[in-house]
C-alpha cells in the first residue's frame, strides 16, 4: 500500500488528530441568522456579476474566485486558520508522519540572510555538504531580503526531483569566509522526531523531541526505557527547544506515560459546551519515572508547550531556557468537499490547574539564554545551536543544556 493511502486511511478514521474533526460538517448545521443569508446572497451575486460582466472573465474560473474569497475570510480570523487545497492537505498529512518533500534543512531568517539551523542526516542537503550555521544569501537568484519566512520554506520544499540553487557563505574560525553555489534536488525527507544521548558518563539521559508525529509517543517510550535499562541515569533532560508542536493527540499520549490511570492531563474548551472535556490518563504509565529537566525557548510552541506545562505540574519537571511561544489554540479540519477543507481554530487547551498558555507562554524556572553578548561577536555566532552541533562538536557552547546538566548533578 502506498504511503499516501496509509496516511489518508489513518486520517479518515481518526476522531482527533491535532484536533482534526471529520465527523461534523458545518454545512449541515442550521442557520437562522438574517445576516448570514444576506451575506451568502452578496457572495453569490458577486460571482454571477463577475462571470457576466468582467472583461477577461474567460481567464477566471468559479473555483479560483471561490478559493480566493475563502482564503480572504480565513485570513480575517487568526494566523492559524486557513483554507486548505488538495496539495496542501496531502503535504500536511505526510508531515504528520514525519515525512515531507524538500532538501532537508531548517532555516532561520535573520536580516538579509537565512541561517541553517538543522540539517537532516542523509537528506539532499546533507549529501550536498551543507552544514549548520551556513548562511544562505540567495535562493534561485532571489535575495533572501526579498522573501518572508513562509516563502523561504515554500522554496526549500516542493515537488520531488525539482531543483533549487542556493548561494551559500560559510565562516569557519580557522578559515576565511567561503562562498559557493550549490544545486540540490528535492526528495522525500524522513525526519526522526526523537534523538537520544547521555552526559556525565551515562548518569544523565537526554531526549530531544523535534516535533510530534504519529510515531513520537512509542519512540519516546522506547528510547526512554532504553536509557533507563542501559545506563540507569539519575535523571532525564527532555529538549523541546525549537519544537513547533505537531499532533496534539500524540503530545497527550506522551504526557500520559507519566500519569497513573484516571487523572486529568488537561482540559479542552470549545464554543460548543458539550465538547468541553477533561482528558484523563490511561493505564500506560512508565514503570520508572526519573527526575526531569525540560529545555524550552521562544520557538517551543503548541503541543510542545502542552507537554512541558503538564510535566511541570505532574512530576515537578524543571523548565530551563527562555519563555515559550504561547500557543494553546487547536485547529480542527472541516472538509468542505472531497478535495478542500477549512483548518479552523475551534478549541483551546488548559492545563489541569486552569492555566491558559495562549498568548502568554511558559516562564522557565531557570531563565538561561544562549545569546552571548561579547564585543565583536555577530548575531549569527550567537544563535542557539541545534542537536547535531551540541552532540558532535562542542556542547560547552550550549549554556541552557549546561544548566540542565548542573541541575541533574
Amino acid at each position: 500500500m502506498k504511503l499516501y493511502s496509509i496516511i489518508l486511511s489513518c486520517l479518515l478514521t481518526a476522531s482527533v488528530v491535532m484536533g482534526i474533526h471529520f465527523l461534523r460538517n458545518p454545512l449541515n448545521s442550521p442557520f437562522f441568522e438574517i445576516d448570514y443569508w444576506k451575506n451568502v446572497k452578496k457572495l453569490e451575486s458577486s460571482l454571477r456579476i463577475i462571470n457576466e460582466y468582467y472583461l477577461d472573465s474567460e481567464n477566471v474560473t468559479y473555483d479560483e474566485l471561490a478559493d480566493t474569497a475563502i482564503r480572504a475570510m480565513t485570513y480575517k480570523l487568526d494566523r492559524y486558520s486557513e483554507y486548505v487545497v488538495p496539495e496542501e492537505f496531502n503535504e500536511f498529512a505526510k508531515e504528520n508522519y514525519g515525512v515531507y518533500n524538500g532538501i532537508g534543512i531548517e532555516i532561520k531568517k535573520m536580516g538579509d540572510v537565512a541561517i541553517i539551523k538543522e540539517v537532516v542526516p542523509d537528506s539532499p542537503a546533507d549529501q550536498a555538504g551543507l552544514k549548520l550555521e551556513d548562511t544562505i544569501t540567495h535562493i534561485n537568484s532571489k535575495k533572501i531580503s526579498e522573501l518572508n519566512e513562509n516563502q523561504l520554506v515554500a522554496m526549500i520544499r516542493g515537488e520531488v526531483n525539482s531543483a533549487i540553487d542556493l548561494n551559500v557563505e560559510r565562516q569557519s574560525p580557522l578559515e576565511n569566509k567561503k562562498e559557493f553555489l550549490v544545486e540540490i534536488k528535492k526528495k522525500e525527507v524522513w525526519v526522526e522526531s526523537i534523538l537520544s544521548s547521555t552526559y556525565e558518563s551515562g548518569s544523565i539521559g537526554y531526549l530531544k523531541i523535534s516535533q510530534f508525529t504519529s510515531t513520537t509517543p512509542n519512540h519516546f517510550r522506547q528510547k526512554y526505557e532504553d536509557l533507563v535499562r542501559n545506563y540507569s541515569p539519575k535523571g532525564i533532560i527532555v529538549d523541546l527547544r525549537d519544537n513547533p508542536g505537531g499532533l496534539l493527540q500524540q503530545a497527550i499520549e506522551l504526557a500520559d506515560l507519566f500519569f497513573p490511570p484516571k487523572e486529568t492531563i488537561l482540559v479542552l474548551q470549545s464554543r460548543i459546551p458539550s465538547e468541553n472535556t477533561a482528558i484523563e490518563s490511561s493505564d500506560k504509565t512508565l514503570k520508572s519515572t526519573l527526575p526531569m529537566v525540560i529545555l524550552i525557548n521562544g520557538n517551543t510552541s503548541s503541543s510542545a508547550e502542552l507537554l512541558a506545562g503538564v510535566l511541570r505540574l505532574k512530576i515537578g519537571a524543571q523548565l530551563v531556557g527562555e519563555k515559550s511561544f504561547g500557543k494553546a489554540s487547536i485547529q480542527n479540519i472541516f472538509q468542505l468537499n472531497r478535495s478542500t477543507a477549512l483548518k479552523l481554530t475551534a478549541a483551546r487547551y488548559l492545563l489541569a490547574d486552569g492555566f491558559n498558555i495562549n498568548g502568554v507562554g511558559l516562564e522557565p524556572d531557570y531563565e538561561v539564554t544562549n545569546f552571548v553578548t561579547r564585543e565583536g561577536e555577530t548575531e549569527i555566532s550567537r544563535m542557539v545551536k541545534s542537536f547535531q552541533e551540541i552532540h558532535e562538536n562542542n556542547p560547552n557552547k550550549d549554556f541552557q543544556l549546561l544548566k540542565a546538566i548542573e541541575l541533574m548533578k
